[in-house]
């Protein structure tokens, strides 16, 4: 079960390092000290969390837990901690907007936009190999997808802690699709995204959909491999 943590640290630490330090949130205060905020998964991962400041020589001030608590949002001071209640519905429902927003940008090639979603450091799972992190991935994965009319209909959100599960149904109609022309040919598929989204910003996108379906949509077939 996941639980709040807040670590204070001596030093100041770029946001950027939020990626790193698995996706807590950095806030840099007036007294030279940074705080790190964020929901820790288990012991382990704590601990992990705590050889990588060591491992930086950030000297260690303080470690709190705060369990059934929710992070405060990015770029807030580190005050004292929000309880869950109905902020954790608003938290949750705002991870839901976020998740659909996406969505919604990717209709509209909105490249810029979307960069503001997402955190340096986002890294996607299932879409082209070898995407780079941050917004040179998104600018990427849009110049492989090229020339596309496609709509998205999202038919179910769910989230939960730091996760928010998208399923969706896309129509589309691409250039080419893995080296098959597409000719104007309308393809309708399934997709079901997976994002982590930390104080706003989206770390990591899981995709899994079913490219093989429109492969045969636009008329590709399995031939069986000859035998020796």
């Amino acid at each position: 079960m996941s639980d709040m943590y807040q670590i204070r640290v001596k030093g100041h630490l770029d946001r950027q390092w939020s990626g790193w330090f698995d996706g807590m949130l950095i806030s840099n205060e007036a007294s030279g000290e940074a705080v790190l905020s964020g929901m820790v998964i288990d012991q382990a991962a704590l601990c992990g969390l705590l050889v990588k400041i060591r491992d930086l020589g950030l000297p260690l001030m303080a470690l709190n837990h705060l369990s059934n608590r929710v992070a405060p949002s990015r770029g807030a001071s580190a005050g004292p901690a929000v309880e869950r209640g109905a902020s954790t519905a608003v938290t949750l429902e705002d991870n839901k907007r976020i998740a659909r927003r996406f969505l919604e940008l990717v209709d509209a090639e909105a490249v810029e936009e979307l960069c503001t979603m997402i955190a340096p450091t986002w890294t996607m799972y299932g879409g082209p190999p070898n995407l780079p992190m941050g917004p040179a991935g998104i600018y990427e994965l849009f110049r492989a997808i090229g020339p596309i009319d496609q709509r998205w209909m999202v038919d179910d959100v769910i989230a939960e802690d730091d996760k928010v599960v998208v399923r969706a149904t896309n129509s589309c109609s691409q250039a080419s699709f893995f080296g098959i022309e597409g000719h104007g040919t309308w393809q309708t598929f399934t997709a079901t995204f997976i994002h982590r989204i930390v104080g706003g910003k989206i770390l990591t996108t899981w995709r899994n959909a079913d490219d093989l379906g429109r492969l045969f949509q636009l008329g590709a077939h399995i031939v069986p491999g000859a035998t020796s």
